[in-house]
């Protein structure tokens, strides 16, 4: 049997998902900044720029990941898991 936490997790990735944005946007516009200031070398905002890239891209996977398995979730059970959580 599913709990509720795992079943709350499933539905409503989105508070990871911003936290993750957030600080990823803070990463790239400090390496921006630094980049524009003349503070940061090139090889080092480019491979700061690579790793925001990376992560973005690895978040989006995650969260196309969790929305399939939640999906089939509800067909397993025939239902909608969000109601479940309630």
């Amino acid at each position: 049997m599913i709990s509720r936490r795992t079943t709350r997790a499933l539905v409503a990735p989105s508070d990871c998902a911003a936290s993750t944005k957030s600080r990823l946007a803070t990463l790239s516009d400090l390496a921006d900044r630094g980049y524009a200031a003349g503070e940061v070398d090139l090889t080092v905002y480019l491979s700061t720029r690579d790793r925001v890239l990376r992560t973005t891209a690895a978040a989006l996977q995650a969260q196309r990941d969790a929305a399939t398995i939640a999906a089939e979730l509800e067909a397993a059970v025939g239902g909608s898991i969000t109601e479940a959580s309630r």
